[in-house]
């Protein structure tokens, strides 16, 4: 598994910050071509991290996920449910 850094957000009026990584994960199928799943990793200052992989194969669709944990400044406690949400067709609602 790689990770990428997407963002980063503040919390409590800057005493902590989260930050927010893309994780891609590569398999090869039987016919040698490599196919890659995306999921995603929060992480805060105090080391709480939380990660979900292997969510989607769309890099378009990780990216809109990716956005909506930012902009909702989506902890690691809550992560699992909001993706929950997310791939229910719930998130709009949400967030």
């Amino acid at each position: 598994m790689r990770t990428v850094e997407y963002g980063r957000t503040s919390l409590d009026k800057g005493k902590a910050t989260m930050r927010y990584y893309l994780t891609v994960d590569t398999y090869v199928c039987g016919a040698g071509c490599e196919l890659e799943s995306y999921g995603v990793l929060v992480s805060g200052e105090n080391g709480e991290t939380a990660a979900v992989r292997c969510i989607t194969p769309s890099a378009e669709r990780i990216e809109e996920l990716l956005a909506v944990l930012l902009r909702g400044r989506v902890t690691p406690v809550s992560l699992k449910d909001v993706i929950e949400d997310w791939v229910s067709g719930l998130c709009d609602i949400l967030i």
